[in-house]
């Protein structure tokens, strides 16, 4: 007998309302007090209906085969002995205590002998067990007059989903921002650049061009003049298992011409031009130990205009 009562103050725990098979049903009811502008934890107590004896809803015998790992029959034929033997014990007992919950009588009425239920005041499901106090409430709202009303009643809401209108809001400002961001073309004539990076002469040649369109005076026009009359570079023949410090790929005579009439590069001893295919490879040292060059490439590093040296291990 006890064992139900076991599982029934467990299953109340969790359920609002759990069903005893041929005894009735026992039900929480949350109650909510708000007392002199102070809103109460609210409580819950028990009830009890004897009406629903004949309705089963499979709690109590879930409960069952959770605890022992039974199958379902099995643990309805357990749940009928113990309802059985609590019944018993109601005939032949003034009361039945039911643990925590409360207890249980037989009630005598023209109807029959009538289960009839005493919950306990200090039941586990109350709240004053959980050390909750009252708050204050907010104050009530103005009931509004009678022309409110009618503006209330002529009045339609559209239904709008919050999380929609985020995502919404979120893509017209990207969209906003992305039309109103200006954006500026380098125009080179560049169709690859195999080295992984862009050389810096491309940026400054875009400013170098700009001013070159405004009017120049005679000196600014002699040293343009003197710069296209750079001589042509030469290439340099690279024996194999050397290690080139690489300061460009380029892919035309026209831009090779161009950066090293640009960076004076005929100035330094130590470079040269190794072409492979439809590379022009230029290098700012060529070594026999990987060690000389890691040296090299980090010296050239110190200044801008190299900064994106690497080396290249000819083959």
């Amino acid at each position: 007998m006890q064992r139900v009562v076991q599982h029934l103050q467990r299953c109340l725990f969790k359920h609002p309302c759990v069903v005893v098979p041929q005894l009735g049903a026992f039900i929480k009811a949350e109650e909510h007090s708000s007392t002199g502008g102070m809103l109460g934890p609210g409580k819950v107590s028990l009830c009890f209906n004897a009406e629903l004896k004949h309705v089963s809803d499979g709690i109590l015998i879930h409960s069952y085969v959770a605890r022992y790992g039974i199958s379902y029959r099995r643990a309805e034929q357990m749940l009928t002995k113990d309802v059985e033997a609590l019944l018993h014990h109601l005939g032949s007992r003034t009361y039945v205590e039911l643990e925590e919950i409360g207890r249980i009588r037989l009630g005598h009425s023209s109807e029959g002998a009538t289960p009839i239920f005493e919950p306990n005041p200090h039941h586990p499901f109350a709240t004053n067990l959980y050390s909750l106090t009252d708050i204050a409430s907010l104050p009530k709202l103005l009931v509004m007059g009678e022309e409110t009303k009618e503006v209330a009643d002529n009045t339609y809401y559209l239904p709008i989903n919050v999380k929609a209108l985020k995502y919404f809001t979120a893509a017209m400002v990207i969209l906003t921002l992305g039309l109103l961001m200006p954006f500026r073309a380098v125009e080179t004539e560049m169709k690859e650049y195999q080295a992984g990076f862009v050389p810096h002469f491309l940026t400054e040649k875009t400013a170098e061009t700009t001013k070159a369109e405004e009017p120049a005076i005679a000196v600014e026009a002699k040293a343009v003049t003197e710069e296209k009359s750079v001589e042509a570079p030469k290439e340099t023949h690279v024996e194999s298992n050397r290690f080139l410090v690489v300061i460009a790929t380029l892919s035309t005579e026209k831009q090779v011409e161009e950066f090293v009439g640009y960076h004076k590069l005929n100035d330094y001893p130590e470079f040269g031009i190794d072409r492979r295919g439809k590379s022009y490879r230029l290098y700012l040292g060529n070594f026999a130990s990987q060690e000389e060059a890691l040296n090299k490439m980090r010296e050239l590093h110190r200044e801008k205009r190299f900064k994106d040296a690497w080396i290249y291990k000819t083959k």
